[in-house]
């Protein structure tokens, strides 16, 4: 029952990424003030790197302190 349930959620995330990158296909400018650097890209691009930094840096967070309450 619990993959099952885990299969339906992670189709139903990989339905709503798959829709948001379909209908946010238009461009937007990424600039790095006060770096001279800026960057065309899709506009769901943004969002996706902003997810998959968000998930490793709370897992990094999560696993740094789950090492150090097991390590006291």
């Amino acid at each position: 029952m619990i993959k099952l349930l885990t299969f339906l959620l992670a189709l139903v995330g990989a339905l709503v990424i798959i829709v948001l990158s379909v209908d946010n296909r238009g461009m937007v400018e990424l600039v790095f003030w006060p770096f001279p650097f800026t960057y065309q890209l899709p506009l769901y691009a943004v969002f996706l790197v902003g997810l998959v930094l968000g998930a490793v840096l709370g897992g990094t967070a999560t696993w740094l302190q789950a090492h150090r309450s097991r390590r006291d």
